[in-house]
């Protein structure tokens, strides 16, 4: 049996198309395709979808579905996460995409996100000994859980991402201030402490990250010839303070730097390096296993259990 998994992020799509045998209990990935399409461009300045990006995503999804149908893949699950649960016309868009391509599309709350990102890694992903901490970064939300083996002791979905924190925050690059950048890593750490302080959290000194954010700054990292397994927290500190001052035309010019992202790396970079000083996190493991797998593993089990 074959599965379709379409994720529409703040700034990406990605589709995946999996094989499962043995009545789900084994999967193959046989498709993997990503297009930066930047739905959430604008978005946080006015609270709606922008007629350009939803135009780039619904030609993303067109060619999804032309795969899908070449294939005759008939079971495709289609999800949206921080941009259409934050968009003002989000079922406008939701609409156009049913009409266009037969797609539905299912927008899934922050928790639930966050769940099924923890099950998306911990299904597949070697973890650190002992408790450790995962953390996705997109580009409208940051889902954070703190873990013990294959439990979740803890699990959140925070209104912070690059792309929305460079709109309402930063505005350009370089930022537009150094007051701006200030009251944002006020607000991360605002925003972090006031969710965090209901919890007694044990003590994390690890973690796995995942997603757009902490691919790019691993990547930039690695191309630098870094220490990047572990990605040390210093090292994130010394590189979004780098790049704080650039031009976009100097940060192009890194090693490693991700050209459709650029303009939000230096919001990201601060994002993730409050994270893992609000944390106390020292090292942090990148895997490329997140969202997705979460929701394929729930889509297959759905599946099977009908049958």
């Amino acid at each position: 049996m074959r599965f379709g998994v379409i994720d529409l992020g703040t700034n990406s799509i990605r589709f995946d198309v999996y094989e499962a045998t043995h009545k789900g209990r084994e999967t193959y990935r046989i498709h993997r395709e990503k297009i930066m399409v930047r739905l959430g461009d604008g978005l946080y300045e006015n609270g709606l979808l922008q007629p350009n990006a939803m135009a780039r995503a619904l030609a993303a999804l067109e060619s999804f579905k032309l795969y899908l149908d070449r294939l005759e893949i008939k079971k495709c699950v289609t999800f949206a996460t921080c941009a259409l649960r934050d968009a003002a016309n989000a079922q406008d868009f939701i609409a156009m995409a049913k009409s266009l391509t037969g797609l539905h599309i299912e927008i899934i709350s922050g928790k639930k996100e966050a769940k099924l990102i923890a099950k998306g890694i911990l299904r597949h992903t070697y973890t650190p000994e002992g408790i450790f901490g995962l953390i996705d970064i997109g580009g409208g939300s940051t889902e954070i859980s703190i873990c013990e083996k294959n439990r979740i002791l803890f699990s959140h979905s925070f209104d912070l991402g690059a792309n929305r924190l460079q709109q309402v925050y930063l505005k350009t690059s370089p930022p537009r201030s150094k007051t701006a950048v200030k009251e944002l890593r006020k607000h991360i750490r605002d925003t972090l402490k006031a969710t965090l302080k209901e919890y007694e959290l044990p003590e994390i000194k690890e973690a796995m990250g995942s997603s757009g954010t902490i691919k790019a700054m691993s990547k930039i990292l690695k191309k630098n010839k870094e220490d990047t397994e572990p990605i040390k927290r210093r090292s994130i500190q010394t590189w979004a303070e780098t790049m704080e001052p650039m031009k976009i035309q100097k940060l192009l010019t890194i090693e490693g730097m991700e050209p459709k992202r650029v303009d939000q790396i230096v919001s990201g970079a601060i994002l993730l390096d409050e994270i893992l000083k609000t944390l106390s996190i020292k090292k942090l493991w990148f895997t490329d296993f997140s969202l997705r797998e979460g929701i394929l593993a729930e889509a297959i089990q759905k599946f099977y259990r009908k049958s």
